[in-house]
Parts: structure tokens; sequence; C-alpha cells
């Protein structure tokens, strides 16, 4: 073996070596509250890095009872109608800017992109202002609007780069055998740029399964979000550790399962907009 191909194996294994490292860092919080959702309540605080003896069921008990099963579902309701129109007009918007030519293009384009520089908090006081002069405050319609708005800014910026990608071929070809313009678009250009879809979605779709401060001015009855039900958990002199924890699993848990089935397709998508041919 020369020297050179022992130095590459040796730099391969320390990339790696790195690499498990890194992974195990960024994994160890999640293993740790996995874990420590299984024990008894002290034992979280006096014993936090042994295992549960025994191990306890009684804090996904308690965060059912307190209502957080519901509280999941409320999520998973909003942020599903929240993704699919992020991902519908997040499309049609990048599919005009990648592939068609009109009049003040790039200052629209412009203006919809300086969306991204709004701060959540600078809004929420005007945003529940104009809920309750609509009625719709405390109701989750008071949220679907300000996702959605929030979302668009990176979700077509993300998108044009895919579509920009498509050969003008496949376009002309697509005309020529008779498409229209929303027939090319969701005909052609929707299932070539599935990974990048499938990335937008599961960007945005984190966002509004993880966002707080927005939910918790606008959601003042009943209907409450994973995040606000489980800052309910803790209080000004008193937190239940045990109950925090296994909320925090309920909460990770779809996320973590829809990374581990769109793992291939996300990486795919982050790569795919990167270079233009």
């Amino acid at each position: 073996m020369t020297s050179s191909r022992r130095a590459r194996m040796l730099r391969a294994l320390a990339v790696r070596a790195l690499l498990i490292a890194l992974a195990a860092a960024a994994a160890s919080p999640v293993a740790w509250a996995a874990f420590a959702s299984l024990k008894h309540g002290r034992d979280i605080t006096t014993r936090p890095f042994e295992l549960p003896r025994p191990p306890t069921m009684r804090n996904y008990a308690t965060a059912v009872e307190a209502g957080l099963l519901w509280q999941w579902l409320h999520s998973v309701l909003l942020t599903s109608v929240c993704v699919a129109l992020v991902l519908l007009l997040a499309s049609l918007a990048a599919y005009a800017f990648a592939r068609l030519s009109f009049r003040g293009r790039g200052p629209l384009r412009t203006l919809l992109l300086s969306g991204m520089m709004v701060p959540v908090h600078a809004v929420l006081i005007p945003l529940f202002v104009a809920a309750s002069r609509a009625g719709l405050a405390g109701s989750p319609l008071s949220l679907i609007g300000p996702y959605v708005a929030f979302s668009l800014p990176l979700s077509v910026l993300l998108l044009t780069a895919y579509f920009a990608e498509v050969p003008r071929e496949i376009e002309d070809a697509a005309r020529l055998d008779g498409c229209s313009d929303l027939r090319l678009w969701w005909h052609v250009l929707i299932p070539m740029a599935r990974n990048g879809l499938i990335t937008v979605g599961i960007l945005q779709g984190v966002w509004i399964w993880n966002e707080y401060p927005m939910a918790l001015v606008m959601l003042t009855g009943n209907w409450k979000t994973l995040p606000v039900g489980l800052a309910a958990f803790k209080g000004q002199y008193h937190a239940d550790w045990g109950a925090v924890l296994a909320g925090l699993v309920i909460v990770a848990a779809p996320l973590l399962a829809l990374f581990f089935v769109f793992q291939r397709w996300i990486v795919r998508g982050i790569t795919a907009g990167a270079v233009r041919s």
C-alpha cells in the first residue's frame, strides 16, 4: 500500500469518525428525552443519565389526559391544510416566475421574496386585531392565512430553481401536443419537480408544526396546537418534566418518521436546485 493511498484512507476514516461523532451528538438529546420520559418524576432530576428503573408510561398517560392527543390531531390537520395550500400556491407562482415572461416579473418576485425579511413577532398584534374584527379569533382559520403567507417566499424561491431546470425542449414538445399553461404545470413540471415539492413540504411542515408564538396569540379558545399545549405543563413555580418530555417525544415522533421515510427525496431535493446546467 502506497503512502498516498494510506493517507487517503486515514482521511476518510477521520471524516467518518467525525461525522459519526456529530450524528451521535445531535441524536443524544432526542434519545435522552425518550428514555427520561419513561422515568418516574424525581428520577428525571436526581438520576438524569441512568436508565429508567422500572420504565413507566405514566408520563404519557398524563400528557394524553391533559388533551395532548387532541392537540396532536389539531396540529396534524392544521399542518396538512397549510402545507397543501403552500405547495399549490408556491408551485403556481414558481411556474410563472421560472417559465413565463410578463411585465413586472422581476419587481413582483422581489416584492414576494422580501416577505422573508418580515419577522413573525412584528405582525402578531395586527394579525390578532384583524382576526378579532373578522370574528376568527380563537379559530384555526386565523392561522391558515398567516402560515401560508410566511411560508410562500422561501417556497417560491426554492421551487423556482427546480422549475427552471426543466429543459425547454420538454416544454416545447408539450406545447406542440396542445398543452395549455395549466396542463403543462400539472402534467409536466409537477412530476419532474417531485423532489423539490417533497423538500418544500417537509421544510414548511416542520416550521408550521413547531410554530409557537403566533399560535399562542391567535388561539385563545380550547382549540390548541401541540406547542401551545406542551407549554401548559410548565408553570411559573412548577414543571411536570415527565409530561413535558413525553410531550416532546409525541411532538418529535411524526417529524422523525417523515424524515426517515422521505430522507432520500429530501437530499435529492436540496441538491437538485443548487446547480443549473
